[in-house]
């Protein structure tokens, strides 16, 4: 076996033989020995990921579930590649496996296949100590199987199982998060694919996806994904065309939690086009019902100014496409504002504000 690891790493690529002789030893070993196979196969995913996961993968066979030691490996590569940001790694990893849940589903039914799984992971399993690291696999597992679905009131009804099983048997790698980011885009899944039924979901949908929020502030990758749920949503809910008969009850708190999605963004340079995702789902968000409480609107607004108009003047800006990204932004903003200026119209200090910036020309003709 460590003449193996020494070919993966001197060598371009790993014989057929190698890998597949190793992945079909790696279904035989015991617990007192599967660590040591599994740390090789993390050696040679560093260099193969694409060949190491396709090998695992194909273990599964016909099974929905494959072996204890191809788990296990499985979750210690999970592991590894999140909790080491490499976006290479992350995108093999999320794409193979996606495209392996679709055409599993294609011939078990997702009925069939979303219970066991749940029935999986709801299982406690202390004697292996692989357990946690195959439990992080399943989350993921899982995850994907639910954005696969069409089944959405099946996914509906699993989502609330599986944000419960996180919240109340949180172990030490679930702690993570790992979930999170697959769970917020099902429930996005969700909400585009349940037309007219969005509107009696959409508060329940809110209600998950600010989860994220109430611990701690999430990193860049998790704010972005929960931009792409939020998304989601109000584009379900445009689409029905009777957004204008939602309250959503729980619109305060989002905002709040996109109010801090721009305050995490640098105040010095438009590093990407977070803070106007955020700022044009809040626009989005002005459309529905109840208006923004005094608070909620005060600290937004304080957040954009201190954020947004702390950036360098536009005529001192070299790269074209900073130029364009800060036009998009204040234009944004300008936006956004004529939408709470709308939702409350009364509000004559939001009006004079938004005529003030217009004057002092802080949204440029670009």
């Amino acid at each position: 076996m460590h003449g193996l690891a020494a070919v993966a790493m001197q060598e371009s690529g790993v014989p057929e033989e190698h890998l597949t002789a190793f992945i079909a030893q790696t279904q035989e070993f015991q617990d007192a020995n599967h660590e040591a196979a599994g740390d090789i196969l993390v050696a040679l995913w560093d260099h193969f990921p694409a060949k190491v996961l396709t090998r695992l993968l194909d273990s599964f066979q016909e099974r929905i579930l494959p072996y204890h030691s191809i788990l296990y490996v499985l979750g210690k590569l999970a592991n590894k590649a999140f909790s080491e940001s490499d976006m290479a790694k992350i995108d093999i990893w999320e794409q193979m496996l996606q495209k392996f849940v679709n055409e599993r589903l294609s011939f078990v039914s997702e009925k069939t296949y979303l219970q066991t799984l749940r029935a999986e992971i709801q299982k406690e399993d202390q004697k292996r100590k692989s357990w946690d690291l195959e439990k992080l696999f399943f989350y993921q597992y899982y995850g994907f199987t639910l954005r696969a679905s069409q089944d959405c009131n099946l996914v509906r009804e699993h989502l609330c199982t599986i944000l419960a099983l996180s919240q109340s048997h949180r172990g030490p790698l679930e702690a993570k998060g790992l979930p999170w980011e697959t769970l917020l885009l099902s429930y996005g899944q969700v909400a585009l694919r349940s037309k007219m039924q969005v509107l009696s979901w959409a508060n329940k949908i809110v209600s998950q996806l600010i989860i994220p929020f109430t611990s701690d502030t999430p990193d860049i990758d998790m704010k972005k994904t929960f931009l792409l749920a939020v998304q989601m949503l109000l584009e379900a809910i445009e689409a029905t065309g009777k957004g204008h008969d939602l309250t959503l009850d729980m619109k305060s708190q989002l905002v709040e939690c996109l109010t801090i999605v721009i305050q995490e963004e640098p105040i010095q340079k438009l590093a990407s086009t977070v803070c106007q995702e955020a700022m044009h789902m809040v626009a989005q968000l002005s459309k529905l019902k109840p208006p923004l409480g005094k608070d909620t609107k005060s600290r937004l607004l304080c957040t954009i100014f201190q954020t947004v108009f702390a950036l360098p003047p536009l005529d001192t800006l070299q790269d074209i496409s900073d130029k364009a990204l800060f036009c998009q932004t204040m234009g944004t903003v300008e936006r956004m504002l004529q939408g709470l200026v709308m939702e409350d119209p009364g509000n004559c200090n939001l009006a004079h504000m938004l005529e003030a910036c217009k004057k002092k020309s802080l949204f440029p003709l670009c």
